[in-house]
């Protein structure tokens, strides 16, 4: 009886988990947004336009953080802006953080620093200049890269 309960369980946590569309297949590549994003409980708002979904994956040694880069095209499909949002999954079990080197930075355009203390949890933001890599190591800015590529978009 025992095990039939425990079996149970699995099947079930199997099951329901298989159910909820992950956070890289609710921003499919081509996946457009206006006004904000929406990454699981927190909105993020974008600047004024259309921001294309481009490159979207998991980072960190466990998948603890996703990425997601969009892009804001010109009518001649020329890239006019880009961002690259990262936030933690439900596979980082870190309780609390250390505080981000980012969040400290002083040679940015702008920062905007709500929390950055031991333990707590980070609510920075930034905005400067990205230099794209051509041997890009992070699956989000490789399939953004290969996006540019493959639609023939410049910048």
């Amino acid at each position: 009886m025992k095990n039939n309960l425990i079996f149970l369980a699995l099947l079930a946590f199997l099951l329901t988990s298989c159910a909820t569309p992950s956070i890289k297949q609710n921003n499919p590549i081509g996946k457009v947004y206006k006004d904000s994003v929406q990454l699981r409980n927190k909105t993020i708002p974008l600047l004024e336009g259309e921001w294309k979904v481009i490159g979207r994956g998991f980072s960190g040694m466990n998948n603890e953080y996703f990425q997601l880069v969009l892009i804001k095209e010109t009518e001649r499909r020329e890239m006019h802006s880009s961002i690259i949002i990262a936030t933690d999954t439900l596979r980082n079990s870190y309780i609390g953080y250390l505080p981000c080197k980012y969040c400290n930075r002083m040679d940015v355009h702008h920062i905007a620093v709500k929390n950055n203390a031991r333990g707590g949890a980070q609510d920075c933001w930034l905005i400067n200049h990205y230099q794209m890599s051509v041997n890009p190591k992070r699956q989000a800015i490789k399939e953004a890269y290969n996006y540019m590529i493959s639609n023939h978009c410049t910048i």
